[in-house]
């Protein structure tokens, strides 16, 4: 009865560092993970993509192309001693970052998180309405 208590407790310490393992594997992922499922499930990009493509809202677009950047910084610091390196590194980490936002949008878009992200009444759109928002048509006037 010794020897199966013993072989459970190594079958549990080995879970528990296969675990430990693990989490020190997806500890970087995390923070990636969470700005795609923000930028996935908590941004209506139906209404976004009316503000950034036809009324300039590019200009929000580079304030949070900023944001990233900071919050890059914060997370996972450039170590490197070269002067071209850090700079050469960061722009390669915020344009993961920004395609990341791009392709959870684009994947709403399509209309692939319908089952996940349900609309409210007001945000659904009919398929001429999502025909017209993304071919950057005019809104038309209420009569």
């Amino acid at each position: 009865m010794s020897g199966v208590v013993e072989s459970l407790s190594t079958f549990l310490a080995a879970g528990g560092d296969l675990a430990a393992a693990f989490l020190l594997l997806i500890r970087p992922w995390v923070p990636l993970g969470a700005w795609a499922a923000f930028w996935l499930f908590a941004v209506d990009w139906m209404r976004l993509r009316r503000i950034l493509v036809p009324q300039s809202g590019m200009v929000g677009l580079l304030l949070i192309a900023v944001f990233a950047a900071w919050i890059s910084t914060l997370i996972a610091p450039v170590t490197a001693k070269s002067l071209l390196l850090p700079v050469v590194e960061r722009i390669a980490l915020l344009t993961t970052w920004i395609v990341v936002m791009m392709a959870c949008g684009a994947l709403q878009l399509l209309g692939c998180t319908g089952v996940w992200v349900p609309r409210l009444t007001e945000a659904t759109f009919s398929a001429a309405e999502r025909v017209r928002v993304l071919n950057f048509e005019p809104d038309e006037p209420d009569a």
